[in-house]
């Protein structure tokens, strides 16, 4: 799957959480094809509105203080890991499943500052509040771009603890 070419000019792209039910559900999620999530926690409208060849990603999102890959002090900072990405291939229009064309990424990458911790991220190029980080993020996430840590250390919205 080739997601580097496309990717930046895609429309939206979607960055989904795999822990439900007290399980991490990201192995099942790639030998399925498939990324699911609870109906109960209000995304279903989101789920509908993906679309075949949207990018999606597998995250799950922390906090770090120590062990960062530059020097952020003593503050803590927002960490979230991209276990594998894809490309959406079906939506059964429930609300619930779509079908993923996914690649894993071994090892998960870590992206920092900007984070979502809810199920379900909308990521839409050059849109938002900081359309940078928006277009920073789906870069590193399906480009393989590295982390511009600098600039979200320069920015106090996103770097404020």
């Amino acid at each position: 799957m080739d997601l580097a070419t496309e990717s930046a000019e895609r429309c939206p792209c979607w960055f989904v959480g795999a822990t439900y039910d007290g399980a991490d559900q990201s192995t099942r999620f790639l030998k399925e094809g498939i990324w699911s999530h609870d109906s109960q926690d209000g995304d279903s409208d989101l789920v509908r509105s993906m679309q075949l060849g949207d990018c999606i990603a597998i995250k799950q999102c922390t906090t770090r203080k120590h062990n960062l890959p530059f020097d952020a002090g003593e503050r803590i900072v927002a960490v979230m890991e991209i276990r594998a990405v894809g490309a959406i291939t079906n939506n059964l229009g429930d609300g619930r499943t779509v079908g993923v064309d996914w690649t894993p990424v071994d090892p998960p990458r870590e992206w920092y500052f900007y984070t979502y911790l809810p199920a379900v991220w909308k990521v839409t190029p050059g849109s938002g509040a900081v359309p940078w980080a928006n277009d920073g993020l789906i870069a590193f996430a399906f480009e393989g771009k590295p982390h511009d840590y600098d600039r979200f250390l320069a920015y106090s919205y996103l770097y404020r603890w």
